[in-house]
């Protein structure tokens, strides 16, 4: 008789636990419906001209361009979903109500999407543009076997496929870099036109390596990385190159920790070497304002901002032989550039860099003539309004 009560009442608690499940679960669902409908009543009230997305970035390069097309824009452009609610409610809302989205209709107001990446705005394309909407996609980078730990990770082929879908279905496409723009059309037939990346002068240009010393205790001078534990980042090399160069100071920012030193790359942790967390755009510019030279290790980049910026600064630059650095400073012309994976050549090129000039004002006319965000925009905002394509 007792087994049967204590059978009969542990099949109430499952039954309870299930309802209560079910109940959490609705609230979950109701909760990110209301999220995602507010957003969407905001979205058409505000009658944007330009939508730009998907804006769920939360750090780096294509974050940076995207912001960066709403702020120089001349027209109503609008980052979505945006900011306010991704910070408050993260993407979830947004990601589960995708299939909703698909069936919304586009603003009449609407001039263009501008589509980056990631698949939420491209399947709204797809499914909802008309005639009358220009839609602009923008290639970045192509995810290659060094951007994973052993070859290329599912979810990274994933994006390569959606990224070819929306160059084969957009009216205009664009690419951020020359080398890319060659491979899309040997290796997948798809001509796209060359736009750059841009780089944000005027952010750069409140860059203040006062700033940068007051709040961190770093020796002067310093030569600088940034970016992160990544193996396409490869920053198993600065650290060798630190080791290599002992009576030089480094500094590492963007999280790089003693035990990835140690752990992961086997490396003994050079004195000589400051690790720093990842910092927001503008204390990266104060950093790049405070240093002495800056060295990219990269096996691969799309077309770097870190080096545009750099270049943006007058500060030395020492690339790798790799297509998208070299794209950025026209090869030699604006940095000094060593053989990808050539530690000690990268030491030489670091001590030629030390021993040129310390500003280097052609680069920065550069920047000003071909990449400065105010002349990128000019030229998509007559994309978005139908005069070029």
């Amino acid at each position: 008789m007792e087994e049967k009560v204590i059978s009969r009442l542990k099949g109430y608690v499952r039954r309870a636990e299930f309802e209560w499940n079910q109940f959490r679960w609705k609230i979950h669902t109701w909760r990110n419906q209301r999220i995602f409908d507010g957003w969407y009543a905001d979205y058409v009230r505000s009658r944007p001209e330009v939508i730009v997305g998907a804006n769920f970035h939360t750090s780096g390069g294509v974050r940076n361009h995207m912001h960066a097309i709403a702020d120089y824009s001349k027209l109503r452009t609008l980052l979505v979903p945006d900011d306010r609610r991704i910070r408050r409610f993260g993407t979830l809302p947004f990601n589960e109500n995708a299939p909703t989205l698909r069936q919304r209709d586009l603003p009449s107001s609407l001039r263009a999407i501008h589509t980056h990446v990631l698949p939420w705005l491209i399947d709204w394309a797809i499914e909802r543009r008309t005639p009358d909407v220009v839609w602009v996609h923008t290639h970045h980078a192509w995810y290659f076997p060094e951007y994973g730990v052993d070859g290329i990770e599912p979810w990274q082929h994933s994006l390569n496929q959606v990224g070819l879908t929306a160059l084969k279905k957009c009216d205009v496409r664009l690419s951020v870099s020359r080398w890319q723009q060659r491979f899309l059309r040997s290796e997948h037939g798809i001509d796209a036109a060359y736009l750059p990346n841009g780089v944000d002068v005027l952010a750069c240009d409140q860059g203040r390596a006062d700033r940068f010393y007051r709040k961190y205790d770093a020796a002067s001078p310093f030569i600088l990385w940034v970016g992160r534990f990544d193996p396409v980042k490869n920053p198993h090399d600065y650290v060798r190159l630190a080791l290599t160069l002992p009576t030089h100071h480094f500094v590492m920012v963007g999280g790089i920790t003693a035990s990835h030193i140690a752990s992961d790359m086997q490396l003994p942790l050079p004195a000589n070497l400051s690790l720093m967390p990842p910092l927001g755009h503008s204390e990266v510019q104060n950093v790049i304002a405070a240093c002495r030279a800056l060295v990219v290790t990269s096996h691969r980049e799309g077309l770097p901002t870190l080096v545009l910026e750099a270049m943006t600064h007058q500060k030395p630059v020492v690339i790798p032989d790799e297509d998208g650095c070299m794209d950025a400073t026209n090869g030699q012309e604006h940095a000094y550039v060593y053989r990808k994976g050539d530690v000690a050549h990268l030491a030489d090129q670091v001590r030629n860099a030390l021993a040129g000039p310390e500003t280097m004002p052609r680069s920065r006319e550069r920047i000003l003539d071909e990449f400065d965000w105010r002349v990128v925009a000019e030229k998509l905002d007559a994309i978005y309004q139908g005069k070029t394509r």
